[in-house]
C-alpha cells in the first residue's frame, strides 16, 4: 500500500501540494426573523393560491427557485387536511341544524 493512502484505499493529497483545495467548513446559518417570517408567508400565500388556481408566473418562479419542495408538500397536506375537515363540519352542522 502506498504511503499517505488508509487502508480502505484512498489516496489523501499531501498537504504541501499546490493543487490541494481547501475545503472550508460549514457554518451555522443564522436567520433573520424577519427573513423566516417572509418566507413562511410566502409559503403560505403560494399554498392558498395553488388551492384557487390563481398563483401568478412570478410567484411560481420565485417558488422553484427559492422554495424547499418538501415544505411546500408539507403545507399543501395540510392545507387540504384541514379544508376537508372545515367542509365536513360545514355538511354536520347544516344536517343537523
Amino acid at each position: 500500500m502506498a504511503a499517505g493512502a488508509p487502508a480502505w484505499g484512498i489516496v489523501v493529497p499531501h498537504p504541501a501540494r499546490r493543487d490541494r483545495k481547501m475545503v472550508k467548513p460549514l457554518e451555522p446559518k443564522i436567520q433573520d426573523p424577519k427573513e423566516t417570517q417572509t418566507r413562511l408567508k410566502n409559503l403560505l400565500q403560494s399554498v392558498l393560491a395553488a388551492a384557487l388556481g390563481v398563483q401568478s408566473n412570478k410567484n411560481r418562479e420565485r417558488d422553484f427557485k427559492e422554495g424547499n419542495p418538501g415544505a411546500f408538500i408539507i403545507a399543501g397536506v395540510l392545507f387540504t387536511a384541514v379544508f376537508v375537515a372545515s367542509v365536513l363540519v360545514v355538511v354536520q352542522l347544516v344536517l343537523n341544524g
